[in-house]
């Protein structure tokens, strides 16, 4: 079960501005992480205004969905969210909006991270196994979020990516270790 809101602002509040270029960093990471998960995709550093439209992303086979994944940045040193489809916002009536109105902390809406992913299935977090992990949107979304936080990058929406539990995210993955 993920924690309440006021949990949220609590574990934020916790993280210390990144001490480094956040998005250079954190694209660089990113890459890394692609590459150990063997997908098909490129993510890149885009401005607000050049993020495509979703109806020119790739789709996963099955159903149709949007296979993004972005991350948003927020003014101070930090990412705000690790996220996938179409729920791109800079609003503060997301969750993730309302995590940074409660810090007093604004939206960096001059650029975000996206990855578009080839390949994907639809695949429901109940039915990913290790033969099908990262053809999952929502396992590649946890995978990289888990990534960023063990290597140092603080997520203020830390839950957000958290679409597994760790034991049932351990038993899946055989990755334990994310460095």
């Amino acid at each position: 079960m993920k924690p309440s809101f006021k949990e949220r602002v609590e574990d934020a509040r916790k993280f210390i501005p990144y001490n480094g270029d956040i998005k250079k960093d954190t694209l660089k990471l990113v890459k890394t992480c692609v590459n150990i998960m063997g997908i098909d995709g490129s993510p890149e550093l885009v401005r607000r205004d050049k993020v495509p439209s979703y109806d020119e992303m790739p789709t996963d086979k099955d159903r149709g969905m949007t296979s993004l994944i972005f991350i948003e940045f927020a003014k101070n040193g930090f990412v705000a969210v690790v996220g996938a489809g179409k729920d791109i916002d800079f609003t503060y009536k997301s969750k993730t909006g309302k995590i940074l109105k409660a810090l007093g902390i604004k939206w960096d809406e001059e650029s975000l991270i996206i990855l578009t992913i080839k390949g994907l299935e639809a695949v429901a977090v109940s039915k990913v196994n290790k033969e099908n992990i990262f053809k999952s949107r929502n396992a590649v979304e946890h995978y990289i979020g888990e990534y960023l936080l063990s290597n140092g990058i603080p997520i203020l929406n830390m839950y957000s990516h958290k679409n597994f539990t760790k034991a049932g995210w351990d038993k899946i993955s055989g990755l334990q270790n994310l460095e």
